[in-house]
């Protein structure tokens, strides 16, 4: 295992427990050294709703505290401790993240090359059903290269307004 993964796990090893208290999960980790500095990028997500910038300082705080105090390898010197949401067009990274976001406008490129945009209409097994310009197209999961959230901003609008 490479060095960089060792301390990616040990990272979340550490981080994951902190989450689950304060109600959050871990949507990614990375980590990052040069010869510069050292950043800590942390992702969380809540599944219950929408992440805001007191709930990424609220953890930045304490995972910021915890990290200070435990000696984790390759943050002995100085670290950039980075905290954030996944974002409105946050990539669907399982099939559990797509049932989450049913009836969402998705956009989305397959391993063959396809892509597209459209409404995320239902998952049957692993396939992902979307309504494509009135097309309805069936695509296992794990034929995406990348799906994610696409923001309709006139829709957003309208229904707000």
């Amino acid at each position: 295992m490479e060095e960089k993964e060792k301390v990616i796990r040990e990272l979340s090893e550490l981080v994951v427990p902190i989450l689950e208290r304060m109600g959050f999960e871990l949507y990614d980790l990375q980590f990052m050294k040069s010869k510069r500095r050292t950043i800590v990028r942390i992702v969380i997500d809540n599944t219950d709703g929408y992440v805001s910038i007191e709930d990424c300082a609220s953890v930045s705080s304490r995972v910021g505290a915890m990290l200070d105090l435990k000696e984790v390898r390759g943050l002995e010197e100085r670290y950039v401790l980075e905290v954030s949401s996944p974002g409105i067009e946050r990539e669907l990274r399982n099939i559990s993240d797509c049932e989450r976001f049913i009836n969402s406008q998705v956009s989305f490129r397959t391993e063959d090359g396809e892509s597209g945009v459209g409404r995320l209409l239902n998952i049957e097994g692993r396939n992902c059903i979307i309504d494509v310009n009135g097309n309805m197209r069936s695509i296992n999961f794990d034929d995406f290269e990348v799906i994610r959230i696409k923001m309709d901003l006139e829709e957003e609008l309208q229904r707000k307004g």
